[in-house]
């Protein structure tokens, strides 16, 4: 009657002297009834077995972390709120050789590098203060001695207070990985380094998608690298040159076979001005043949063609140089040569008119023819000097000098060409200030240095060996060959003019020479070296 109303009955017993009581309660169903002993048996048995299965998960779980916690490759640990180790998988042993009871407590800071430790502590106290993570890459001692690179991913896992009640983690080898970056970046280093050396354009481009990277020199041809594409680059190309250029290219890629390309053409600078440039690519093709990537470098020949045009000009000015010395020697010849027999003829001339003087029979016509005669030799002796006077002044220009440039730079113009090629020319330079003629004494060195050259032709050894010197009132240049030295027969007629011993020669060149270096106050000389070939010297006086 008590259950029906929903009341709930006591019961009370006595036992051993203890007074108990026990309450009842009535189980209802979702109508509202009573619900009878089978139901209520089959809702516990129900609830029993949900519990055993919960169990039997947790034990599962268990086990799942545990075979995890073991087989591991990462070294999992698992410290308290003290920052002490209080679990660590056998993963430890395998990397460091150590038993685990090294590690445990604070043993593990004795296994950090010193120069990682503080940072490996300042990222640890980061993650406590704001209940996160850290991440941190350190040195650690193995048992053999040797330092590894490992990297530690930590999680903090705070209490109801907000303190670290634990730190999981995650330890594991990068030794191998940091290697492989560390030369990783020396790679990328060493290529900008060379970029920045050559001042060439360097690229990357992914012919799949048209992407180009650039290194820094592309801000002398674009503002934005970014937009550097590669419609760019054809845009900047001359019109004249960039139909054949991109045609050229294309054809390359096209081939499916080769592996480098080449072209030369002109590309606007970011100042509007275009270079002279030399590109080379090389292309990285698929197992199809098809090229998937080319890697390549732009030259700016610009300063190159320039420098020829220079040179080009100097030369221009020296053949000019060269042929007004020739003349003004050929003068100084023929007003040497000329003047002795012109000189005599006249002297004859006035005998003869002493004579027809003495001779009444003769007519007073034959003086006056005489006296002409003589009037004619002298206007000729006086129109040799004139020339060998213009000659010698024409175009002069002194200025002071550095001796040591002007001989650098005629062995520049010296030495290019084919001819030279197998010649080891040793320069021993030192700086010595003339007043001179640039371009005559560029013209002296330019001669004595091809005379060298040209000795030293067949020779199995070709050294050329060019000096300045400062003595104590001139400066020396000194210029020896191995060649085959002086030929006995011209060697007391080696500044003569019109003396030569080469078949094609005209035997002015040292002549000239000699001409030029004493106008300008020094003297010239050629002797046989000890061993092999022939030395020419010639000083200049110095400016004090």
């Amino acid at each position: 009657m008590g259950l029906r109303g929903g009341k709930v009955p006591f019961f009370e017993s006595v036992d051993a002297g203890r007074r108990l009581t026990t309450a009842l309660r009535a189980l209802r169903g979702a109508q509202g009834g009573i619900m009878s002993a089978e139901a209520v048996q089959a809702q516990i048995s129900t609830a029993i077995d949900a519990l055993s299965a919960l169990e039997h998960s947790a034990e599962q779980r268990d086990d799942h972390l545990a075979f995890l916690w073991e087989h591991s490759p990462q070294i999992c640990w698992i410290a308290d709120h003290e920052e002490r180790v209080i679990g660590i998988s056998k993963s430890w042993h395998e990397l460091t050789g150590r038993p685990d009871e090294e590690v445990l407590g604070t043993g593990w800071r004795n296994f950090i590098h010193s120069d990682d430790s503080d940072r490996y502590l300042d990222a640890l106290a980061e993650a406590r203060r704001s209940g996160g993570s850290y991440d941190v890459r350190f040195r650690g001692l193995r048992q053999n001695g040797e330092w590894r690179w490992l990297r530690t991913r930590g999680y903090t896992r705070v209490n109801e207070e907000g303190r670290t009640a634990f730190i999981y983690g995650f330890t594991e080898d990068v030794h191998e990985q940091i290697k492989a970056e560390t030369k990783l970046r020396s790679a990328i280093e060493r290529s900008r380094l060379a970029g920045l050396a050559t001042n060439d354009l360097i690229y990357d481009l992914d012919i799949p998608t048209g992407k180009i990277s650039w290194n820094a020199s592309i801000r002398d041809y674009c503002s934005d690298p970014a937009q550097a594409s590669l419609d760019w680059w054809e845009e900047t190309i001359h019109p004249a040159d960039r139909a054949q250029t991109i045609a050229s290219l294309d054809a390359f890629l096209h081939s499916a076979e080769g592996e480098r390309w080449q072209a030369e053409y002109r590309m606007r600078r970011l100042d509007g001005a275009y270079s002279h440039v030399y590109e080379r690519g090389y292309v990285v093709r698929g197992a199809d043949g098809c090229a998937t990537r080319m890697i390549g470098a732009i030259t700016d020949l610009t300063p190159r063609i320039e420098a020829e045009a220079r040179v080009k000009q100097l030369q221009s000015e020296l053949i000019h140089v060269s042929r007004l010395s020739a003349m003004g020697a050929m003068a100084a010849t023929l007003a040497h040569e000329l003047n002795q027999p012109l000189a005599a003829a006249n002297n004859w001339i006035g005998v003869a008119r002493v004579l027809v003087q003495r001779a009444p029979e003769i007519s007073g016509q034959a003086g006056d023819a005489l006296e002409e005669a003589r009037a004619s030799i002298q206007r000729a002796g006086e129109i040799i000097r004139r020339i060998r006077a213009m000659l010698s002044r024409g175009g002069e220009k002194r200025e002071i000098h550095d001796l040591r440039d002007i001989v650098d730079e005629s062995l520049r113009l010296a030495l290019l060409g084919s001819g030279v090629s197998g010649i080891a020319c040793h320069r021993r330079l030192e700086s010595a200030r003339v007043r001179v003629d640039r371009v005559q004494i560029e013209q002296v060195v330019l001669n004595l240095v091809r005379n060298g050259i040209e000795a030293m032709i067949d020779r199995p050894r070709r050294e050329l060996v060019v000096a300045v010197a400062p003595r104590e009132t001139h400066a020396e240049v000194r210029i020896s060959d191995s060649g085959k030295g002086i030929d006995p027969a011209f060697e007391n007629t080696l500044f003569t003019p019109f003396m030569t011993s080469k078949e094609e020669g005209l035997g002015v060149g040292l002549s000239i020479s000699r001409t030029i270096v004493e106008a300008h106050g020094g003297k010239i000389r050629a002797f046989a070296n000890p061993e092999a070939g022939t030395t020419f010297a010639f000083t200049l006086p110095l400016v004090r």
